[in-house]
C-alpha cells in the first residue's frame, strides 16, 4: 500500500478495522486465559503501540522473517478455528497479503526487499510470482503453513485475495474484504 512506517499503516481506518476484527473475532477465541492479563487491555495497548508515530517502526522490519512467524502466530489460530468449524475470513487476508508481498514489487512496481532467510531458502518469492492465479502451491509449503492448503475454503479465499490484490490493488481489496465480513457488522 506504499506505507513505510507501522504508525502510518495504523492510521488507515480500514486497516484499523481489519486489525481489531481479526484480533476480536478470530484470534481472541483461540487464546487460553492468562492469569493476571486483561486481554482487552492488552489488545488496546498493541493498537496504541503500533499507532505511535514516535516509535518509527518500519513495515519492512515487522514483515521480516514472516515465514518463521506464520507457523508460530497465525497458523495455530487458523487451525483452532478449523477445529471449531469457524470462518477464517480475516486470517485468509493476512496470508493473501503476505503472498502478494512475496511477489517482490509493490503496486508502484518498486522492488520490495525481502528480509526473510526461511522464505529465501524455500524459494517462496518464486512460488509467489507463479501464484497468480493459484495460491495453493505456496500454501502447500508445510514448513510455513502446515496443512492449511488442505482446507479448500481457506485456499480458495487466499487465492481470491491474491488475485484481487493484483487486479484492483491492496486498498480496494482490504475495503472489499472488510465489507464482506461473514460475521455481521
Amino acid at each position: 500500500m506504499g506505507y513505510t512506517y507501522i504508525h502510518e499503516i495504523m492510521l488507515d481506518k480500514q486497516i484499523e478495522i481489519y486489525i481489531k476484527q481479526f484480533m476480536d473475532i478470530e484470534v481472541t477465541p483461540t487464546l487460553p486465559p492468562v492469569p493476571g492479563i486483561d486481554l482487552e487491555k492488552y489488545k488496546q495497548t498493541l493498537v496504541e503501540r503500533f499507532s505511535n508515530p514516535h516509535i518509527k517502526d518500519t513495515a519492512l522490519r515487522v514483515c521480516m522473517d514472516g515465514a518463521s512467524k506464520f507457523p508460530k502466530f497465525l497458523v495455530p489460530t487458523v487451525v483452532e478455528q478449523f477445529k471449531k468449524d469457524n470462518n477464517t475470513h480475516f486470517s485468509a487476508l493476512a496470508v493473501g497479503a503476505w503472498i502478494r508481498y512475496l511477489g517482490g514489487n509493490d503496486e508502484q512496481n518498486k522492488p520490495i526487499t525481502l528480509q526473510d532467510a526461511l522464505a529465501v531458502e524455500l524459494k517462496l518469492s518464486e512460488l509467489a510470482i507463479q501464484t497468480k492465479p493459484s495460491a495453493k502451491s505456496i500454501l502447500s509449503v508445510q514448513q510455513v503453513f502446515g496443512n492449511l492448503a488442505e482446507n479448500q475454503q481457506f485456499a480458495q479465499a487466499v487465492e481470491r485475495i491474491v488475485n484481487l490484490m493484483y487486479e484492483v490493488g491492496s486498498k480496494q481489496t482490504l475495503q472489499q474484504w472488510v465489507n464482506e465480513t461473514p460475521y455481521g457488522k
